[in-house]
């Protein structure tokens, strides 16, 4: 096994070597330098028009020993059965030199008269078609007859002679049906017929081809005929024919007629089929033809020939709906620019002759497309970029403000949310020119009024902003900013955190922004209570709190004071702070601020709720602690921030202080409730209290002073 693996390995490393000895021979200085240079290889023209008439000439030589030589052999064979296959491959070599004359003397003399270049030429096909002649005279038993009648025909063709051209070729089709040139010989007939308008003629002849199904002829045969039934406006039978075509031409035949050697018989029929579509499908869908012909089409390629085929048939017959949407199709397809740009041109005509703007963002998007692809062409120049610029912007601007006027005049959110689809697409691209700060301030406007809040109090800030030259904050779009982010936090059930965030902070920034700038403005007042709101929304209580509070002090009189009050009396309660609620509402009792009788029993029922809530949790802490809640009790009966708190308070002492047998602290409590509060309805039962205690700690003194007390207080009881 050893000796094996050193041999292999010998031989692979034998033709390593070969293999770089060869690159090192033919790897020369000068192709070194072009390869690391990136060069084209440079030919000189001249040198190389000189070797293709070096070439030209020795073919003709070549040419004319074989026709000297196959002469010869005529001369040596008048007898022998083969002796016509000699006259007519001699007339094949004068067809050949005839070719090779005429283009030796168009290489030699490009700029010489046509008609002294074709005189060799046309004597030479001459001379063929005497042969041709001779063997048809001569030789009535030649098996190759049909073949003769074809190539004399050809001959006459090459001359001009169209009618000895037919001639030949019917001789063929009626004395040789079985010939193998026979269905091309009617094809050519067809065609000839068909050049003079001759219609039955042709429509004779292409029909006799189909009789020869396994012809490629039958094929081009079949095409033809869909262009005879399209002269005589039979569009539904010119369709079925391409159709046809189509399916027949899919490689199994491969057309080797010398007429329609470098025709893609298929392909033609497949975008001659967009010219009878229309007449044939008249009301049929955009979508529709879309799919027919999607189904049709074997390749992108062909795909998109098509449709441009059909696209414009469309835009020729001012069919602007379809036509529309199909260039629309093919700007999703293609990405040359030269065709995206006419592709552009055509979707703004069709748009403006049917004045509808539905697919606006669409549009634009594509206009913006066919830009983006020539951006970096080497295949446009500097200037059409410039031209293609100017005028597909002018475009996408008129299109796109025609749908926001229309939004406007219809009040469509659909049609405001198109319409900042297509503004963004513009912005995004065209960055600069004089009308860029009323496009984006179109912008502003489509987002608002589509409900795109958040985006449009970004872009109303943006615009807000001084413009290069100017420090002065456009008020109209700053104000605008804060009432589109308030509108987002209003609306906050479609952001995200991040989205809701952002708009707070937006509202805040903005309205301070506008309160400091524009202190006396009539929007100020507003603005600086959103500003307050935006906290309280927040749930910062405390900045809520503080900023309302500045609000009802600069604007007690507003429109807005009452909300402001009421949030702020909600905030202390959202906090549980119930003695802070107290005192802003007993200070909004006392400022004198309040001029709403309404208002004042609403501000007044709130504090009175808040203490009584107070009182009930300084009287539950008395019970764990009493000399603590003792305490509380008291400063709160005489600090009270009105007079039922007070009361509840000293009440809630008297209560306390019983339980826990604290005489001084009832007795005390019940005297100041007596004096400050001589109508409570209380006062009873306390009087009751305090003289059931005194006779119980037999303190008899206070006894008498308390029933004095209760006579003079309660003489009817």
């Amino acid at each position: 096994m050893i000796p094996t693996y050193h041999h292999k390995k010998t031989v692979r490393t034998l033709g390593w070597l070969l293999l770089a000895l060869a690159l090192a021979l033919f790897y020369t200085p000068g192709q070194a330098a072009r390869v690391q240079n990136f060069e084209y290889e440079h030919k000189d023209l001249e040198e190389e028009k000189k070797k293709s008439i070096l070439r030209l000439e020795k073919d003709k030589r070549k040419i004319e020993a074989a026709v000297k030589t196959t002469k010869t052999l005529i001369d040596r064979s008048r007898h022998r059965p083969y002796l016509p296959e000699l006259y007519l491959r001699l007339a094949e070599l004068h067809v050949e030199k005839s070719r090779v004359a005429y283009l030796l003397r168009k290489s030699q003399n490009p700029e010489s008269d046509t008609g002294l270049n074709q005189l060799e030429t046309n004597t030479l096909k001459k001379e063929a078609i005497e042969i041709y002649q001779r063997i048809l005279e001569h030789f009535p038993d030649f098996a190759d007859r049909d073949k003769v009648y074809f190539f004399m025909a050809h001959e006459y063709s090459e001359l001009g002679q169209l009618d000895q051209m037919v001639k030949q070729y019917r001789k063929l089709v009626t004395r040789h049906k079985n010939s193998q040139f026979a269905p091309e010989a009617f094809l050519l007939l067809g065609d000839y017929f068909f050049s003079r308008q001759n219609l039955p003629f042709a429509l004779k002849n292409y029909k006799a081809v189909l009789a020869y199904p396994n012809s490629s002829a039958s094929v081009i045969a079949r095409y033809k005929l869909g262009w005879c039934h399209i002269n005589n406006a039979d569009y539904k039978l010119a369709l079925k024919l391409f159709e046809q075509a189509v399916a027949t031409s899919e490689g199994s035949k491969k057309v080797d007629i010398d007429t329609y050697q470098h025709v893609n018989v298929r392909l033609e029929a497949l975008t001659d089929l967009a010219f009878c579509y229309p007449e044939v499908y008249k009301k049929a869908s955009p979508q529709k033809a879309l799919a027919y012909f999607q189904k049709l089409a074997w390749s992108r390629q062909a795909y998109n020939t098509v449709l441009e085929k059909l696209a414009n048939r469309y835009y020729i017959k001012k069919k602007w709906h379809p036509s529309a949407v199909i260039y629309r199709q093919l700007a999703e397809l293609r990405h040359d620019p030269e065709y995206l740009i006419e592709y552009a041109g055509r979707i703004y005509e069709c748009v403006q002759a049917m004045g509808t703007y539905k697919d606006v963002d669409q549009d634009v998007k594509f206009i913006v497309k066919a830009l983006e692809q020539q951006k970096y062409s080497i295949h446009v120049s500097e200037k059409e970029k410039q031209k293609n610029l100017k005028e597909l912007e002018l475009f996408a601007r008129d299109i796109i403000t025609h749908l926001h006027d229309r939004a406007r005049k219809r009040k469509s959110k659909r049609d405001f949310e198109q319409a900042t689809a297509a503004y963004k697409i513009y912005l995004d691209f065209f960055r600069k020119g004089a009308v860029q700060r009323q496009m984006q301030a179109n912008y502003a406007e489509a987002l608002f009024a589509s409900h795109q809040y958040l985006e449009a109090g970004k872009q109303f800030e943006k615009l807000a902003r001084p413009v290069a030259g100017s420090q002065k904050i456009d008020r109209g779009k700053l104000y605008s900013s804060v009432i589109a982010y308030y509108h987002a936090i209003k609306n906050k059930d479609g952001l995200d955190y991040y989205q809701l965030a952002y708009a707070r902070q937006g509202l805040r920034t903005t309205g301070k922004e506008y309160a400091a700038v524009f202190p006396k403005s009539k929007r100020t007042p507003d603005v600086l209570f959103n500003v307050a709101w935006i906290a309280y929304d927040s749930g910062k209580l405390d900045e809520a709190i503080n900023e309302f509070s500045k609000f009802i002090q600069a604007y007690p009189n507003g429109r807005s004071a009452k909300a402001a009050i009421h949030l702020t009396l909600d905030a202390y309660y959202q906090k549980e702070d119930f003695k802070g609620l107290s005192d802003f509402g007993t200070r909004m009792l006392r400022s004198g601020l309040l001029k709403d009788a309404k208002l004042k029993r609403e501000v007044a029922q709130i504090v009175q709720g808040a203490e009584s809530k107070l009182v009930s949790d300084v009287t539950l802490s008395a019970v764990n602690d009493w000399e603590k809640g003792r305490s509380a009790l008291i400063e709160l009966a005489s600090k009270g921030g009105t007079a039922g708190a007070s009361e509840q308070a000293l009440n809630a002492l008297i209560v306390t202080s019983k339980e826990n047998k604290d005489l001084h602290t009832l007795f005390s409590a019940g005297a100041n409730l007596i004096a400050r509060f001589p109508k409570s309805n209380q006062i009873e039962n306390t009087l009751n209290l305090m003289i059931d205690t005194s006779l119980q700690s037999h303190q008899y003194r206070l006894l008498a002073d308390y029933l004095e007390s209760f006579c003079r207080t309660l003489p009817r009881t």
